[in-house]
């Protein structure tokens, strides 16, 4: 009976309407976490910064702070930092958290634990989205198969890595069910709940992750296309569409800052700025349905493309840094520190050497988009429209992936799994009708790579040489978490107070390593690698790359530091800057005079006013305690 049952689940898991496919899909991708030498679960250790501060906010917040106070007071002490962070996307991590820690857990364990559950609920929430979305584009039977052809798009499945618990994963699903409710509006536009619910979820997107204000503007672009062109439901339906959408756009502000603060036009955060926004979109759409009755299309394109021009020129006069994007605000300064190492935010086409890599890399979206060119083209009507939509969006996802920022490369291959289910849903049944026997086996068995494993792991494993088991290829896993060594050891000494005289003390260290020391110590620390740490960022940087030690001192006893904590795997960002290079009398590289300070410090050149503090674990850490004052010897006249 047993055998019957297992047989029954792989007939019903691998033929229409593959009821269990995405199942078995999602069992694989776990059970890749817990067998894997990297996995989050294994180490103990999360993806990167932005993951252990989403912890380090929802702790502070169960532990007392105010849901409207967005300032991490440990960070750049005294003022503190305000993070960009929303509230609501960390509600799903209190939900789980809080329970956790009621049941006697402290709130690191409970992290641990919720960092372990929350994804896979995600990515289980994400495959049913891609199941309902797909149901717009091809039979009900065969949207199952998105499931395994996502498995094989490792920028949308990092997203939902266990040890990840940033935004970005809940803004990809919050994205695919706008694009769900989207395209239900082009095809039954009377059903008002598909414009309000493309709305809510493009305004909850915008509420939590700035960077979705794209496919606000290109997902609203279409619905005005679809306004103007199409019928007069279409044109009432988009003006519902808008209405709600600053709406909502209010709601959640409402719901993010305080009332003192609901008017601020602060393009870093979530504020008032991207509701008036919502709001100019609105009057567009508004617009577009009162000149609805207009019969010749051309003159209602013409009024309402004017219209939209004008009201885009006029809040872009008034509010340039939008220009820039979310990050048009930031120190000048800091920018050019910040951004030019975060890889993801750098052109994919300066990223990858090479022109044979990076049209592997991009063979997958361009395949895509050659299948929604040529179903556009033999299709009329709706369908026609449906893939003119995907053309679109992976035609923009790919050039924004290459000339503007790589991170937009997971929209694209996550756009392309529509395209690629398509045309295996079509393949399977032309091969069925064509082919018998071992011949249709084998011509099966190829379109499935063709369509999945591919692009995403055969292609890229023969470009860099990188084994199946590793990296971003069979298994689901891209790299170490955190990218460096595991230093439980150092986190678990240096978070005892007792240790360290019974209260919290101000360290000063890399900027990788200050999100760590948050989560893990009960102590403040300067520098972390966020846009909004201006003080705390350029203070630090300029203590770490300071040549005179007295020039460090002196930032030391400004910032009231008690600590300095030194990485053994510093950023290039510390070193040396004149690139001069000392050879010593014994042939081996010896420290320039224009050496920095941290290279100074790695290297035990240790000034008087800094007590090395020795303690088991360091595992190639430096750890310096701060002398006061008066305990540091003063040169005599």
């Amino acid at each position: 009976m047993a055998r019957l049952a297992v047989l029954s689940f792989l007939y019903k898991a691998f033929s229409p309407p593959f009821l269990y496919l995405p199942f078995l899909v999602w069992s694989f991708f776990l059970w890749c976490f817990l067998i894997h030498p990297n996995s989050p679960l294994v180490l103990g250790a999360f993806w990167d910064s932005d993951d252990y501060i989403h912890f380090v906010r929802v702790i502070d917040w169960l532990d007392g702070q105010s849901w409207f106070d967005s300032v991490l007071h440990r960070l750049a002490p005294p003022e503190g930092v305000p993070i960009h962070y929303s509230r609501l996307a960390e509600l799903p991590l209190a939900a789980i958290m809080w329970p956790l820690h009621a049941l006697g857990l402290d709130w690191r364990m409970a992290a641990y634990l919720t960092a372990c559950l929350y994804p896979p609920l995600l990515f289980a929430a994400f495959l049913s989205a891609l199941v309902w979305v797909a149901r717009a584009v091809m039979d009900p039977a065969w949207t199952r198969l998105t499931a395994p052809i996502a498995l094989c798009a490792p920028y949308v499945t990092f997203q939902f890595s266990m040890g990840r618990v940033d935004h970005h994963g809940l803004a990809v699903l919050l994205t695919l069910l706008a694009v769900g409710c989207v395209l239900r509006f082009m095809r039954r536009p009377e059903t008002w709940a598909w414009s309000v619910g493309a709305a809510f979820f493009l305004a909850l997107g915008v509420s939590i992750a700035l960077e979705l204000l794209l496919w606000v503007l290109f997902l609203a672009l279409f619905v005005g296309g679809c306004a103007v062109w199409g019928r007069r439901e279409h044109a009432l339906a988009g003006g519902l569409f808008g209405v709600s959408l600053f709406s909502f756009s209010n709601l959640f502000l409402a719901l993010a800052v305080p009332p003192s603060h609901f008017f601020d036009l602060n393009p870093l955060a979530f504020s008032y700025l991207y509701v008036a926004l919502a709001g100019a979109m609105a009057f567009v759409f508004l617009f577009t349905a009162l000149v609805a009755s207009i019969r010749n299309v051309q003159a209602r394109v013409m009024s309402v493309g004017l219209f939209a021009l004008l009201m885009g020129t006029t809040f872009l006069v008034s509010s340039p840094d939008l220009l820039a994007g979310p990050y048009g605000g930031v120190d000048p300064q800091l920018a050019v520190l910040l951004f030019p190492n975060i890889s993801e935010a750098i052109p994919k086409i300066m990223l990858i050497a090479g022109w044979g890599r990076l049209f592997v890399l991009v063979l997958g979206p361009l395949v895509a988009i050659g299948i929604s060119l040529w179903r556009m083209i033999k299709s009329r009507g709706q369908e026609r429209a449906l893939w003119f939509f995907f053309f679109l969006a992976l035609s923009l996802s790919l050039i924004l992936a290459l000339f503007y920022q790589q991170r937009v490369t997971l929209y694209a291959q996550l756009f392309a799994v529509f395209p690629f289910a398509w045309l295996l849903h079509k393949g399977w049944i032309y091969l069925g009708k064509t082919k018998q026997g071992r011949s249709r086996f084998a011509a099966e068995l190829c379109l499935i790579l063709f369509v999945g494993p591919l692009f995403g792991v055969l292609l890229p494993a023969l470009t860099d040489g990188r084994s199946f088991n590793k990296g971003v290829l069979l298994f689901p896993i891209q790299g170490t978490p955190n990218g460096k060594s595991i230093t439980h050891g150092l986190w678990f000494v240096l978070g005892n107070l007792h240790y360290f005289g019974d209260h919290p003390r101000r360290i000063l260290a890399m900027m990788d390593d200050g999100a760590e020391i948050l989560f893990h110590t009960p102590h403040s620390v300067f520098a972390a690698p966020y846009h909004t740490n201006v003080r705390g960022n350029l203070r630090g940087m300029a203590f770490f790359t300071a040549s005179d030690p007295h020039e460090s001192l002196k930032i030391a006893r400004e910032l009231d530091a008690d600590m300095v904590l030194v990485s053994p795997n510093m950023s290039p960002l510390y070193y040396n800057k004149s690139g001069e290079i000392l050879i010593g009398s014994d042939g081996h590289q010896d420290l320039s005079p224009k050496a920095s300070f941290a290279e100074q410090l790695a290297a035990d050149r240790v000034p008087d006013w800094l007590i090395p503090v020795r303690i088991p674990f360091m595992q190639g850490y430096k750890l310096f305690q701060v002398k006061k004052d008066d305990e540091v010897a003063r040169p005599q006249p």
